[in-house]
């Protein structure tokens, strides 16, 4: 991953889509960083190990499918203010 600009905790990344910007910031790699280290404590207690890449990958493609289209609505705009 190329950051192409930084902006206050936030960076603009390639994206394989022309004419797209893509936007990581320092908020969510925070939020991503508990989870997965929640994940880490599940699989311990669960199976004594630590996940294996291809777990958190069937993982996140399985959580994600539903989300994958949504878009902001209005409820959302107005609490957000954008």
């Amino acid at each position: 991953m190329r950051i192409l600009r930084k902006t206050a905790g936030w960076w603009q990344v390639d994206s394989t889509e022309p004419h797209q910007e893509l936007h990581i910031g320092d908020g969510p790699a925070d939020v991503m960083d508990m989870a997965l280290k929640e994940i880490d404590r599940l699989y311990l207690d669960q199976w004594g190990r630590l996940p294996k890449p291809e777990e958190i990958k069937a993982l996140f493609d399985f959580c994600f499918s539903p989300i994958r289209n949504r878009t902001i609505s209005e409820e959302d705009r107005m609490e957000t203010g954008k």
